[in-house]
């Protein structure tokens, strides 16, 4: 996936996470201290299979540390959502927030689905 596509896939990405992400996760990314894990600077994420599996399968009874907090609520499946809208919501998540990390693909999605 060239630079262009990848910014173009997480500025789509941005508005689905608004959509389906940010009343939990927060629109900066912060999450909600006790409740819910922070995105940005989540050292998770950089477990791209992990991540993909997370979003698409929900996570539930399985508590996660995230920089040495600990989490044990649910994070729902949104396999109803098309690989792209996937895709693309990760690629906005491994890169906003001073994350780097590299993008999403449909193919990676639709593989691990």
């Amino acid at each position: 996936m060239s630079p262009q596509e990848a910014a173009a896939l997480a500025k789509e990405g941005e508005d689905l996470y608004a959509q389906h992400c940010a009343a939990c996760h927060q629109a900066n990314g912060q999450g909600v201290p006790g409740a819910f894990p922070p995105l940005a600077g989540n050292p998770n994420l950089k477990d791209k299979t992990y991540h993909i599996q997370v979003v698409l399968k929900g996570l539930q009874n399985k508590p996660i540390t995230v920089n040495g907090q600990t989490y044990q609520g649910v994070m729902p499946a949104f396999s109803q959502l098309s690989d792209r809208e996937i895709a693309a919501i990760l690629t906005y998540e491994r890169t906003a927030w001073g994350n780097n990390l590299e993008p999403v693909s449909e193919a990676e999605v639709k593989a691990a689905r």
